[in-house]
């Protein structure tokens, strides 16, 4: 009997709740739930077509105004103005319909000119021009800054080199413009591309263009490869090497630095060596700094034939070894980057660098400050820094933060003082250029 109760309870227990889920469908609370519910699809239904509608009515005004209104230029006045083609009325101002519907008024046709064949010309040479001239700036803009990585706060930022600022935001020239809002697809996808256009990270190429020369003069030397007047060579101190045969048997190598793969290159002294001697007047007393030990007087050694030298590469064996890591300088004074330096973009205070190999080392990049330039700064001989230089340094190249050549460290006896100064690069090539062979013939 306890068991049968316990069945007979069980069934009254599934029944009473297969009668309780029947009877839910017509439980007014459920039912009326069902309605709002329906009520609500109903009502986003409702707003879905009032914004199609409101959208296609805007697309048929808007080729309403299209085909209505044009847009003309005044050249005396320098200013647009608009025409009603229906009414012939023209105002200078734009109409509130085309303000409300076409915020952006480039779609809105323009008048044919009729120019003369002269004025034509004119005005394509000026759109020319203002084409050339964006792509000198962006140019310039691209030389002027570096974009470098931050290991701190693990961020990009762009360095002024002029200047010294840093900033997180890309330069005027690279910025995507703020009203890309409202553009069609096209100028959307063209602003897409501005957007991607961006300085790309600093490789160094200026660093990775000094050498290693070793040779039986010095075997601890240093050299910056370049391109002078189409040859590409390599520019180095006179003691390293002397002469033809001494370069035939000398050893360069480049990319010697950490984390770098070097390489060895190859000298062609028979196809140009051109032996560089400054004149003996230009090397002026160097002035005195404040807060520097005035150098000891230099002991006179026995002085290099030459001063420096220009030694041509073999130019197919560089650019299979080297390919894209390494870029050849320009030995040309045109002030920008991988090219040569004017005095006139030199101010006092001036970051530089002095890359090379002293003493036979990995790839050394020593920061120094112009402090003179020497005798004067309208023709300037020698760059003298703020505090001495690292013995060893023949050959050592020195770079603005910009990345251009503007001196070059002479050979220095292993008994004279750390060098204050280098050579500056113009008197170098000037005195090089009337030994190129094409000057030669002239």
């Amino acid at each position: 009997m306890r068991g049968a109760g316990r069945r007979g309870g069980s069934r009254g227990g599934g029944y009473v709740r297969r009668k309780t889920a029947a009877d839910s469908s017509s439980d007014s609370k459920t039912s009326l739930v069902d309605e709002w519910r329906a009520h609500e699809e109903d009502c986003a239904a409702r707003v879905l077509q009032n914004q199609l509608r409101a959208y296609m009515s805007r697309q048929r005004m808007a080729r309403l105004l299209l085909s209505v209104y044009e847009k003309h230029y005044d050249p005396i006045r320098k200013q647009h103005f608009y025409v009603n083609t229906l009414t012939n009325v023209s105002t200078w101002e734009k109409p509130l319909l085309l303000v409300r519907f076409l915020p952006g008024d480039h779609k809105i046709s323009r008048g044919r000119a009729e120019l003369a064949p002269r004025e034509a010309a004119q005005r394509i040479q000026r759109i020319v021009r203002a084409f050339l001239a964006k792509k000198t700036i962006r140019q310039l803009v691209r030389e002027n800054y570096m974009k470098l990585f931050d290991h701190e706060s693990r961020v990009f930022y762009y360095l002024n080199t002029r200047t010294g600022e840093r900033s997180e935001q890309k330069p005027a020239f690279f910025r995507q413009r703020p009203n890309t809002a409202g553009m069609n697809s096209k100028r959307a996808s063209a602003s897409s591309k501005n957007d991607e256009d961006d300085l790309e990270i600093e490789p160094f190429y200026f660093r990775k263009a000094v050498c290693k020369v070793s040779s039986d003069g010095n075997a601890y030397g240093s050299g910056v490869i370049g391109r002078f007047c189409g040859i590409l060579c390599v520019l180095a101190d006179g003691k390293t090497l002397a002469d033809e045969d001494t370069a035939r048997s000398a050893r360069v190598v480049c990319n010697y630095a950490d984390e770098r793969v070097a390489f060895p290159v190859l000298l062609s002294a028979d196809t140009f060596f051109a032996g560089i001697k400054m004149p003996e007047d230009a090397a002026a007393r160097l002035q005195p700094l404040k807060g520097v030990t005035p150098q000891s007087p230099k002991r006179k050694t026995q002085r290099p034939h030459f001063d420096f030298v220009l030694c041509a590469l073999n130019e197919d064996q560089f650019l299979i070894a080297a390919g894209s890591n390494i870029q050849p300088l320009r030995f040309e004074m045109n002030d920008r980057k991988l090219g040569c330096g004017e005095s006139e973009s030199l101010r006092l205070s001036d970051h530089l660098e002095v890359v090379g190999h002293p003493h036979g080392k990995l790839q050394v990049l020593h920061q120094r400050q112009l402090a003179n330039l020497v005798p004067n700064s309208i023709n300037p001989q020698h760059l003298q820094y703020d505090r001495v230089m690292e013995t060893g340094s023949a050959g050592c190249a020195v770079f603005t933060r910009g990345g251009k050549l503007i001196g070059v460290h002479q050979f220095a006896g292993p008994k004279e003082p750390p060098p204050l100064s280098c050579w500056y690069i113009k008197p170098i090539l000037n005195t090089a250029l009337p030994l190129h062979p094409l000057s030669r013939s002239y």
